[in-house]
């Protein structure tokens, strides 16, 4: 159904962006604000031994060796992927409109579907950092 598809794309945009802002206005600043050793006790991939999915793309590493400033966690991998995320559904929600929709459906078409594509992958490298355990499990269920 058309109509149940755009409320959850509408909920994905609205808590996409709580979900920013929450990061933005506490996570990062509370992190920067610790010590990167009390940091370690608290992030899953710290306490149980168990790093990143994709090791090669940490950034920052953990468990984490330095404390790190509120501009380097936002433009870290995770932030990174979530600022692209973002994107990714603003372009959706943009071509989606009726109007854009209506003038150039070819545009839509494609951007809809690589968008899913785009959106699924991103969502998979968003939570591989491991840093709360949950990467692979939420992205599973899209």
């Amino acid at each position: 159904n058309v109509q149940v598809h755009m409320f959850c794309g509408k909920m994905v945009f609205i808590f996409g962006i709580v979900h920013t802002v929450a990061h933005l206005l506490f996570t990062y600043r509370i992190f920067s604000e610790l010590p990167f050793k009390h940091l370690n006790t608290i992030l899953h991939c710290a306490t149980k031994g168990q790093r990143g999915y994709i090791q090669q793309l940490e950034w920052p590493e953990c468990p984490l060796t330095r404390n790190w400033e509120y501009v380097e966690l936002v433009w870290s991998f995770t932030g990174l992927t979530g600022f692209a995320l973002i994107g990714v559904v603003v372009l959706l929600a943009y071509t989606g409109a009726l109007s854009v929709r209506s003038q150039n459906y070819e545009a839509f078409w494609f951007i809809h579907n690589a968008g899913l594509v785009a959106w699924v992958v991103l969502l998979y490298f968003h939570g591989s950092q491991g840093w709360f355990g949950v990467g692979i499990p939420l992205v599973l269920p899209v």
